[in-house]
């Protein structure tokens, strides 16, 4: 997979490749400490954020995986930060790449299918660019991902405990 993340655009949202300076906007969306109740973790502060975008824009870019992450910012309402998703890309023995897709949406965005929007969005963006296989990695008791990834026909691999 030689692509770089890109623009997406769905119909309310605008997925934005992941920079640095997206920390301050997005500490506010992933501060509720009771959206870490399936994923574990305290909310970062933007100082930390900031140093895992770093990280997460860097690397990896070997021979056998690939970081691809998205802000998702709806644009029907001024651009608004409502959450992310991110798809790590690996090359099977097959040398056909799979994408595993994660989501998280900020406590006072959820339940205007935005992950489901997104995901999908990012979906027909790796399709496009050779993508065959997709997968979530979910925690078991997280019925609303759970539901999101069978909507779209991904397999959930029993993900996070």
């Amino acid at each position: 997979m030689d692509a770089s993340p890109e623009p997406i655009r769905s119909a309310r949202l605008t997925l934005e490749p992941l920079r640095v300076d997206h920390a301050e906007a997005m500490a506010g969306v992933l501060g509720d400490p009771e959206l870490y109740r399936y994923i574990g973790g305290i909310p970062p502060s933007v100082d930390a954020l900031a140093a895992r975008y770093r990280r997460q824009i860097n690397g990896p870019r070997t021979d056998q995986m690939r970081w691809f992450n998205w802000i998702m910012v709806n644009h029907e309402t001024g651009n608004t930060p409502v959450g992310f998703v991110q798809a790590t890309l690996e090359r099977g023995t097959d040398r056909y790449w799979s994408a595993h897709l994660a989501w998280v949406v900020g406590i006072n965005y959820q339940g205007h299918r935005f992950a489901s929007e997104a995901s999908a969005a990012v979906m027909a963006w790796l399709s496009e660019h050779g993508i065959v296989r997709f997968d979530a990695h979910i925690g078991k008791e997280n019925v609303a991902s759970i539901r999101t990834a069978a909507a779209l026909g991904m397999v959930w691999n029993g993900g996070l405990d």
